[in-house]
C-alpha cells in the first residue's frame, strides 16, 4: 500500500515540475515578443525621422498618425551637424 502512494506523490511532482517548466517558457516567450513589438516600432519611427531634412518638417513629423510630434531635432555639433531624430517619449519632446 505505501509502494502506490509514493507512485503516486512521484506522478503529481512530475506534473507539477512539467506545468512549472511550461509557465516559465511561456513567461519568456511572451517577453521576448513584447521586446522585439517594441523595438521594430521604435527603428521604424527612427528610420521615418531621419528621413526629415529640415528642423520644421522634422519638429512637425507625426510618423504614427497619434497627433503628437514623434521626432526631434537634435544637434550633434555646435556648428554644423544636426539631425532628425524619434523622441524616446514624443510627450516631452524636445523642440
Amino acid at each position: 500500500m505505501n509502494k502506490k502512494g509514493q507512485g503516486a506523490l512521484e506522478y503529481l511532482l512530475l506534473i507539477g515540475g512539467a506545468i512549472l517548466i511550461a509557465a516559465v517558457v511561456l513567461t519568456v516567450m511572451t517577453t521576448i515578443q513584447q521586446q522585439a513589438e517594441q523595438g521594430t516600432e521604435s527603428g521604424l519611427k527612427e528610420a521615418l525621422c531621419a528621413q526629415k531634412q529640415t528642423k520644421v518638417q522634422c519638429d512637425a513629423a507625426d510618423v504614427d498618425n497619434d497627433t503628437v510630434a514623434d521626432c526631434e531635432w537634435v544637434d550633434l555639433d555646435a556648428d554644423t551637424i544636426s539631425e532628425c531624430h524619434a523622441c524616446a517619449d514624443p510627450q516631452n519632446c524636445v523642440r
